[in-house]
């Protein structure tokens, strides 16, 4: 269970390390010289400023959707450049490597699957090209829709991958590059199996894993159910410890497919300022308030009438549906069958784990919690296989049935041996292989850095 932040910068460049080897140019045909700079070398291949430029661009665009600005000082912007020319000479430098050791064809069989991921995403482009040719068009024949999607092409390119391509300039550029990372794929495949880990480090890491899980679930019990049903639902590794606490439960839900209507939404925000400013004047030891909270009181109770008569209207659909439910499990029907047919809510309908054992409920409070009034109700139910009557919140209604505790305290080294030694492994690999890198990055007669040629950019005027 990752409970980790990532830094800007480091959340920086594993986008960077994520991105291909392309750019979106911003440039004038003015500055091709200034482009065509020599700004790293790596082995025998040039990393030109054209190519540092367009990265950084994207870089740029990618760090300001989380808030960071990386040109707000000298000192930030000089480490952010260094940072997205680092991630071009990674780059260039695995796919040199995977040359050097003799990486340099792939099978008949991987060619295939190459050649099916460029037509998958030229078709992809083309398909927007398609669009953006009908849109603009509107009456026209079919040849004429596919010839304007033709000359639109390169423009679906741009905003898709990037870079302006045309048809063929893309499959190349695509091939070369599903080519270069596949090739660069098995070199780390074999770097990685020669990577081992003991039973000492596999056990060593599920003990530090379980201290650090019993410290957060004991400041925080809320937080299991949201750390424990993540991982039911999406794999990796639950928590190694579980909180006092915590029942299983099934659940029908009934609530309305459509929106709630705009009048009732209004209705309640304007009874809830009614109750404020009430409470306000209620409490106030100013006199003259009389008149207000008398008048305060008509209106609330002429908007109360008017909004139950909405509320009443918008759920009674699910109302009946909930009184078919339990008239049903009252004449004898498996609670499994009756959630089957009837709830709404899309764990149970999505998630096999659930409709098995169940989702998690406790008095701690959660960040997917439920409602005081179904918590209320389930955590008088003690005995298995017991059910809720019919509880009606702001959302609906619903049925829940008690499945059983959650076992609480310290999981078991051995339920999790073999996950928690994939996981040590995994990690062992990158440790390893991020410091074979970084003596690669050092070699000064492989990789040579012209910083001087790069400080001019993203640099405010």
């Amino acid at each position: 269970m990752n409970k980790k932040y990532l830094a800007p910068l480091a959340l920086a460049l594993a986008l960077l390390m994520a991105l291909p080897m392309f750019g979106c140019s911003l440039v004038s045909v003015n500055e091709e010289k200034n482009r065509a700079q020599v700004v790293a070398k790596v082995g025998g291949t040039e990393i030109k400023k054209g190519e540092f430029i367009d990265e950084f661009t994207q870089a740029i665009q990618y760090v300001s959707m989380f808030g960071y600005d990386p040109t707000a000082s000298e000192a930030e912007l000089n480490d952010f450049q260094d940072m997205v020319l680092e991630s071009l000479i990674r780059k260039n430098l695995e796919s040199y490597q995977a040359d050097l050791k003799g990486y340099k064809t792939l099978t008949e069989e991987e060619l295939k699957e190459v050649d099916s991921v460029i037509e998958d995403e030229e078709a992809y482009i083309f398909d927007t090209a398609l669009e953006q040719a009908k849109a603009s068009l509107g009456a026209a024949t079919e040849e004429e829709i596919n010839k304007k999607a033709e000359e639109l092409f390169p423009k679906a390119a741009e905003q898709i991958v990037g870079k302006a391509f045309k048809r063929e300039e893309f499959r190349t550029w695509l091939k070369e590059m599903e080519v270069r990372e596949r090739l660069v794929q098995k070199m780390r495949e074999e770097f990685d199996a020669t990577i081992t880990v003991t039973d000492e480090e596999v056990r060593k890491a599920f003990d530090e894993e379980l201290n650090t899980d019993k410290t957060q679930m004991e400041e925080d019990p809320g937080a299991y159910k949201q750390y424990q049903e993540s991982a039911e639902k999406y794999g990796g590794d639950p928590p190694f410890y579980a909180p006092e606490g915590y029942v299983r439960v099934k659940y029908i839900k009934l609530v309305p497919e459509d929106e709630l209507p705009a009048e009732l939404a209004d209705n309640e925000a304007e009874l809830a300022e009614l109750e404020a400013e009430l409470g306000k004047l209620s409490l106030s030891e100013e006199g003259g308030n009389t008149e207000r909270i008398a008048q305060i009181r008509a209106e609330h109770a002429s908007l109360k009438a008017e909004t139950l008569k909405l509320r009443t209207e918008h759920f009674e659909k699910s109302r009946l549906e909930a009184k078919k439910a339990y008239e049903k499990l009252q004449s004898g029907a498996s609670f499994d069958e009756v959630m089957k047919e009837f709830s709404k809510d899309s764990d149970f309908m999505n998630y096999d784990v659930f409709k098995e054992k169940g989702k998690l409920l406790s008095s701690h409070e959660s960040a997917a919690d439920w409602s005081g009034e179904i918590k209320a109700a389930v955590l008088k139910l003690n005995e298995v296989g017991s059910y809720t009557g019919i509880i009606e919140d702001s959302e609906g209604f619903h049925i829940l049935q008690y499945v059983g505790k959650e076992p609480a305290g310290s999981r078991e080294f051995s339920q999790y041996e073999q996950t928690m030694r994939e996981s040590v492994l995994s990690a062992k690999q990158a440790e390893e292989w991020e410091a074979l890198l970084s003596e690669w990055l050092k070699d000064t007669t492989l990789v040579t850095r012209y910083l001087e040629r790069i400080r001019d950019v993203g640099k405010k005027s």
